[in-house]
């Protein structure tokens, strides 16, 4: 039986199908790619062009041995489940099945690097290596917000930004998660502080600021001794430290600031001159973004300045 040629209205009608389904493809974050039946990929998204920097001409003239080497098992064919690339990512790889796509099977590479560092917090925590310390964090923490409800809030806040700020610079989330706890107790030398001066609601004497800025110090000799799979020491002792040496405790530049401390140092600013205070009602997150903008690579590290107002521009 002949078949009819489309008509110039049919044709329109799938060519606006095939750019949805497109365009669909395209906004998946996990790579797709289509491979037949000898391994050639025929079709891919663009999650799959950026993953092997490649432009859409020379994936389809490729197959996928030349284009993923160890995406391919020893009989030639693609390898399914979780497989890990010679970059350290783990990908889960899995194929719906070639019902939707005629000309080859489907293939769908899911990063899920970061559930595999979740599931090793998860994992040490269930076997007591971090469980233990967790638990002190919180206890710090509750201990604390007896002292001074106000500053458990702004430490909250801080670890809550530091870990989107962390991940949005392209660490994983075992490491993001870290800097949370790290961040959560990041003044917890405060505790040795008396709560007079903690909510005077004036202007501190030069004498209570220098006080004050012992917080730092204070709060490492609290955490010296446990031993965190994390930078919690550093956090707690360098949070103030600014990459221009104008900082405290040590006067500390650049790179000598351990870069989980200077992100704590940028999420520290906005939230504390964000919210309000004893001494003064809150700023505003604008203030707060145009500061770390204003200090940006000078004072604070230029790229956590960026992903923390990528992380607020979000919210």
């Amino acid at each position: 039986m002949n078949l009819q040629s489309a008509s110039p209205e049919q044709e329109y009608r799938l060519e606006a199908i095939h750019q949805q389904w497109v365009s669909t493809l395209d906004a998946i974050r996990d790579a797709i790619f289509v491979a037949d039946r000898e391994g050639g990929v025929v079709r891919a998204n663009q999650s799959f062009a950026d993953l092997v920097d490649m432009d859409f001409a020379e994936i389809t003239q490729s197959t996928i041995g030349e284009i993923l080497p160890w995406l391919v098992d020893g009989a030639g064919g693609v390898r399914t489940g979780r497989v890990t690339g010679p970059d350290g990512l783990t990908y889960k790889v899995r194929s719906p099945g070639s019902s939707i796509a005629a000309d080859g099977r489907v293939f769908i590479l899911e990063d899920v690097t970061d559930n595999r560092a979740l599931e090793k917090v998860e994992e040490s925590y269930r076997q007591g290596t971090t469980k233990a310390l967790i638990e002190t964090i919180e206890a710090l923490s509750n201990a604390l917000e007896v002292k001074d409800p106000y500053t458990v809030q702004h430490c909250d806040a801080v670890a809550t930004l530091s870990k989107s700020i962390a991940l949005k610079m392209g660490f994983d989330a075992f490491t993001a998660q870290g800097i949370y706890y790290g961040a959560k107790v990041h003044d917890i030398g405060k505790l040795s502080i008396p709560s007079g001066i903690l909510s005077k609601p004036g202007q501190l004497a030069k004498a209570e600021m220098n006080l004050i800025r012992m917080h730092s110090e204070s709060g490492y000799a609290v955490v010296k001794d446990l031993a965190f799979p994390w930078p919690v020491h550093e956090i707690v002792l360098q949070h103030h430290e600014r990459i221009d040496g104008s900082g405290y405790p040590a006067g500390l530049r650049g790179e000598g600031i351990h870069i989980a401390a200077r992100i704590v140092a940028v999420a520290d600013v906005v939230e504390a001159m964000s919210a309000h205070r004893p001494y003064r009602a809150a700023l505003g997150i604008d203030a707060a973004v145009a500061e770390i903008r204003s200090g940006r690579g000078r004072i604070y590290d230029p790229d956590a300045v960026d992903a923390c107002v990528a992380a607020i521009a979000e919210r």
